[in-house]
């Protein structure tokens, strides 16, 4: 059983004993605070921890606490000290802290998430932070503090079609589109602009082609398909039909496969030459 899944646990048996305990905050003395990684030494981490995890197939989660709201007052060194060593104290030495978003928002990977159920993490996490941010700042700033859950690998619920990868587990794609902005907006307008000269150039040709397939089987003139496009984001592609309406794909799959069953009959009986 993983350390996490232990906490969890006893957490979870502290609330069915209805044991309420006084949240406060140990003699600084006794634990060191934990330095926030700057940003970038944070999304590099964060990289590094998704290829652990690919390899390990082990699960992490990614906690962001965005708390520009509680640093927009005055004495913001001093509240920003507080919060770092409130995190500090509200989770393991093994967790990797940092700036997610400078000065905006801090992350948090928590790793060694064992079979733990995701939504009871994302409680005790949750319920854990708040209470300590709220003996450092009070509760009404406190409540200014939002917190979100990222668990990877990504899971989906059953008939969800839409796989779309969530961007926040992959923050340095974003940093470099923000890094390449302009020239992504150029290289959008030369997209768009090229595709509408083409369909305008080879208009007479599609035209001949729609013809044709209406003219010899019946059905559209277009297939459309489902594909997966950047992040995994479902997106529609179109073209013009070159088989019949009634197909199945399982033909196919059977040709394939007594194919593949032929071949290597063939070369078990194959001779060796000596």
């Amino acid at each position: 059983m993983s350390p996490l899944e232990m906490e969890v646990r006893q957490e979870e048996n502290s609330r069915r004993l209805d044991v309420k305990a006084h949240v406060s905050l140990p003699d600084p003395g006794n634990t060191p605070v934990r330095l926030l990684l700057p940003e970038s030494a944070f999304v590099s981490m964060l990289y590094l921890e998704r290829r652990r995890a690919e390899r390990a197939k082990k699960r992490f989660v990614l906690v962001l606490v965005d708390v520009r709201k509680a640093l927009s007052g005055d004495h913001k060194e001093r509240t920003l000290g507080a919060l770092n060593h409130a995190i500090s104290q509200s989770t393991r030495e093994t967790d990797i802290i940092g700036w997610y978003v400078e000065n905006d928002v801090i992350g948090l990977i928590g790793t060694e998430l064992g079979k733990a159920d995701n939504q009871l993490i994302q409680k005790t996490f949750q319920d854990k932070i708040r209470k300590v941010y709220g003996a450092v700042l009070g509760m009404e700033r406190a409540e200014t503090i939002s917190v979100s859950f990222h668990f990877f690998p990504e899971e989906y619920d059953e008939g969800d079609n839409d796989h779309s990868a969530n961007v926040a587990l992959y923050p340095e794609f974003n940093k470099k589109g923000e890094q390449r902005l302009f020239a992504m907006g150029i290289k959008r307008c030369i997209d768009i602009l090229g595709s509408l000269a083409a369909l305008l150039f080879f208009a007479p040709v599609f035209a001949a082609i729609s013809l044709a397939i209406k003219l010899s089987s019946k059905g559209p003139v277009f297939f459309k398909q489902e594909r997966l496009g950047e992040y995994g984001k479902p997106f529609t592609v179109l073209k013009f039909r070159s088989m019949r309406t009634d197909c199945d794909a399982r033909i196919h799959q059977q040709y394939v496969s007594q194919f593949r069953k032929a071949r290597s009959r063939s070369s078990r009986f194959r001779k060796i030459p000596g």
